[in-house]
């Protein structure tokens, strides 16, 4: 890791066309983190986008409020997940692991990241709403933004 502290800009990134249902509702997708150019797991990762962006919203209330400095963002495919760590302030340091392992590491602004996941999971819920999907997930997913979109604006 870099002994500069200097934050890396971070991007939850979707691409809402890649978006598809299954016959039994899941919807798939291309969903990955982008940092100064690196992407974890990959630039074109396809996992469940509704799912697992509700999954990274739930803990942002109790991050902004101060009362988690860890916060773990797990995808559904693979052994995958980022781990996001205080540093100081709004400084954390960003973990891409697969299967525990560290792939990369990154300094960035949380509430960067938060602002860039509730902008993702817009993105995918006006898409969903253009072809007039419905389901449980796409019904938590906006539930969670909703709940927290006074504490990012």
């Amino acid at each position: 890791m870099s002994t500069d502290i200097s934050n890396q800009k971070v991007a939850v990134e979707v691409d809402a066309s890649t978006l598809a249902m299954s016959s039994h509702g899941s919807i798939t997708g291309v969903l990955a983190i982008r940092t100064d150019g690196a992407f974890f797991p990959e630039a074109r990762w396809s996992d469940f986008p509704v799912v697992v962006l509700g999954w990274w919203l739930e803990p942002v209330s109790r991050i902004l409020a101060g009362t988690s400095r860890v916060w773990e963002c797990k995808f559904m495919d693979g052994p995958l997940s980022v781990r996001l760590e205080q540093q100081h302030g709004d400084v954390w340091t960003l973990l891409g692991l697969h299967s525990g392992r560290t792939e990369f590491t990154a300094t960035v602004s949380c509430r960067a990241f938060i602002r860039s996941l509730v902008e993702a999971a817009r993105q995918i819920l006006r898409e969903c709403q253009q072809r007039d999907w419905q389901s449980r997930d796409i019904e938590t997913l906006d539930s969670e933004v909703r709940r927290i979109q006074h504490d990012v604006a």
